[in-house]
């Protein structure tokens, strides 16, 4: 009996081990959604503003973010490689937020960020996408629906995989 009570938490371990492993199974799959992104308008840091109908059309990549954010400040130049291998393809947008606009462009100016940048000031836009952290990437089809949404940081390697599953050749 004690045997049997022993191995309890590593038949418990190994359960969860495979659940994990099933997390991702959809890789290589055609990311298919039917929930609407919120609509929104930011301004952009070179002047002007965006709105989701600007990106209708093509899978879209929203990264909210902040100067201040440690993994935020990681991810960014990932992002920037990302965007220049898929540009014209996906749109792009790095959203600050909980940001000054100074602090924002002396980042971008630090890290020669070329992708688009908005500045998100008050949580408008974020707070519409219902985000629980920085950074948060969130990845729309070409029709404007929420495709995937990522807490944390998420890898080069990882976003090019959900862009290739977006554009359906994963």
């Amino acid at each position: 009996m004690r045997e049997i009570l022993a191995m309890r938490p590593f038949s418990a371990l190994a359960a969860i081990c495979a659940l994990l492993s099933l997390w991702g199974c959809s890789a290589g799959r055609p990311i298919r959604s039917t929930r609407p992104a919120p609509d929104f308008r930011v301004p952009l840091l070179n002047g002007g503003a965006i709105s989701l109908d600007n990106l209708r059309g093509k899978p879209s990549v929203i990264n909210f973010w902040a100067s201040w954010c440690g993994p935020c400040v990681d991810e960014l130049p990932e992002f920037e490689e990302v965007w220049r291998r898929y540009r014209g393809k996906v749109n792009f947008l790095a959203v600050a937020t909980n940001d000054s606009r100074e602090r924002v462009v002396e980042f971008v100016r630090q890290h020669h960020l070329t992708m688009p940048v908005a500045v998100d000031r008050g949580e408008a836009v974020a707070g519409k996408f219902r985000y629980y952290g920085l950074p948060t990437t969130v990845l729309l089809t070409a029709e404007g629906k929420i495709a995937d949404t990522n807490t944390g940081p998420l890898p080069g390697s990882l976003l090019e995989e959900k862009i290739k599953d977006l554009l359906g050749g994963g």
